[in-house]
C-alpha cells in the first residue's frame, strides 16, 4: 500500500504498487510504475516470477504483474477467516496463515493453496494450530509458523497432507516473526525477545539462546519485523532498528545501539526486507524507510519513500 503523493490526487487506500529502481537504493531512485486496486486491506506480499499473491481479509488474490505498468488481477482464493500472512512457497503451492475466532479462543489454520494455474488457485488442504499463524518461512519443504503459542513445523513435502512435526516448540508468549538461517531458526518474540532453536533434529527443536530485546520495545508493538542478512539478524520493532550478530547462534549480541527510524511518535514497523546491505522497512506512518547496514555497527537512514499521511505500508518486496 504505497500511493503516490502527487498534488490533488488521492488513490485507492488499498494498493499493491509496483516501484521501480533507477540506479542506486536512495529514495530519489524509485518511481511508480503501476499499481492495482486491491479493495481491501493487504496483509502481505508474496512474489513468484510473473504472480503477486497477497493476502487479503478475505483470502489471497493472484495479480499479475509481468508488465509493471499494468498490474492485473487473474485469479483469487475466498475464505471465511481472515487471512493474516503468506509463509512461503511449497513447489507450485502456497502457504497462506488464517486466522478464526472462537467461543474457546483463537484458532488459526495453514492453507496451502495450489497455484500451478494462477488463474483458478485452489485450497488444497488445511491444518489447524491452536492460536499459533501470524508469521511464517519455508525451507527445504518445511514450514515454520510462528504465533502466539511459539513455533510449529509442518512437513509439506507432500502439499495435500501437511503434517506437524510432534517436536514443536512452544514459546509461552507472542510470536511476532520468524527466520530461517541454516540450522537454526530465529523467532522474535514481542515479551521474550530473540530465541533461536537448533534445528539439526528438525523434529526436536532445542532453545539454544535467548536475547532480550532493550527494554523499550518489549511487548509494545505486535508488528516488529525480522530478517537475516549475512551473520546478522536485523530487527525492526517501534520505531528502532536493531542489529544483531548471530555468527555464533548459542549468543547473539546486539551490535552498536538501535537505529531511531521512525521521526512521528506513533509511527511503528510494519514489514521489514532485506536486499544486499540494504533494510527496506515500511512504517505505519512514514512510508517505507531505507537503512544503508554496509556497516552492520552503524547503519543510517539513507533515505524515506513517502505517502499520504495516516496510510500503512503493510509489506514489502523487494526483487
Amino acid at each position: 500500500d504505497l500511493p503516490s503523493p502527487m498534488p490533488g490526487t488521492y488513490p485507492a487506500p488499498h494498493r499493491l504498487v509496483i516501484l521501480g529502481m533507477h540506479g542506486g537504493s536512495g529514495a530519489s531512485s524509485f518511481s511508480e510504475l503501476g499499481s492495482w486496486d486491491l479493495g481491501e486491506e493487504p496483509k502481505e506480499i508474496l512474489i513468484d516470477g510473473a504472480y503477486a499473491y497477497v493476502a487479503v481479509p478475505e483470502g489471497m488474490r493472484v495479480i499479475d504483474v509481468s508488465a509493471p505498468a499494468s498490474p492485473v488481477q487473474v485469479g483469487e482464493v475466498h475464505s471465511w477467516n481472515d487471512a493474516t500472512a503468506l509463509a512461503g512457497m511449497v513447489g507450485r503451492h502456497v502457504a497462506l496463515l488464517q486466522s478464526d475466532s472462537s467461543p474457546f479462543g483463537p484458532v488459526k489454520s495453514v492453507q496451502m493453496v495450489d497455484v500451478s494455474n494462477p488463474r483458478e488457485p485452489k485450497v488444497v488442504s488445511e491444518a489447524e494450530i491452536w492460536d499459533g499463524a501470524d508469521a511464517g518461512d519455508v525451507v527445504d519443504h518445511r514450514l515454520f509458523v510462528a504465533g502466539g503459542d511459539g513455533l510449529a513445523i509442518f512437513e509439506v513435502s507432500d502439499p495435500v497432507n501437511p503434517v506437524q512435526l510432534s517436536g514443536s516448540a512452544q514459546t509461552r508468549s507472542w510470536s511476532s516473526d520468524v527466520a530461517l538461517d541454516g540450522q537454526h531458526a530465529y523467532v522474535l518474540d514481542l515479551f521474550q525477545g530473540l530465541k533461536v532453536f537448533d534445528l539439526s533434529t528438525p523434529d526436536k527443536p532445542q532453545l539454544a539462546a535467548k536475547w532480550l530485546l532493550p527494554p523499550i520495545e518489549q511487548g509494545r508493538y505486535f508488528e516488529a519485523r525480522l530478517d537475516i542478512m549475512d551473520h546478522y539478524a536485523v530487527i525492526g520493532a517501534g520505531q528502532r532498528l536493531l542489529v544483531v550478530d548471530i555468527s555464533v547462534p548459542e549468543s547473539p549480541k546486539l551490535v552498536g545501539s538501535p537505529l531511531q527510524i521512525a521521526a512521528h511518535f506513533m509511527n511503528s514497523v510494519m514489514g521489514l526486507e532485506i536486499a544486499g546491505e540494504v533494510a527496506y522497512v515500511s512504517t505505519s506512518k512514514e512510508g517505507v524507510v531505507i537503512v544503508d547496514c554496509s556497516d552492520p555497527r552503524a547503519p543510517f537512514v539513507a533515505g524515506t519513500i513517502p505517502l499520504y499521511t495516516g496510510d500503512e505500508v503493510r509489506s514489502i518486496v523487494v526483487e
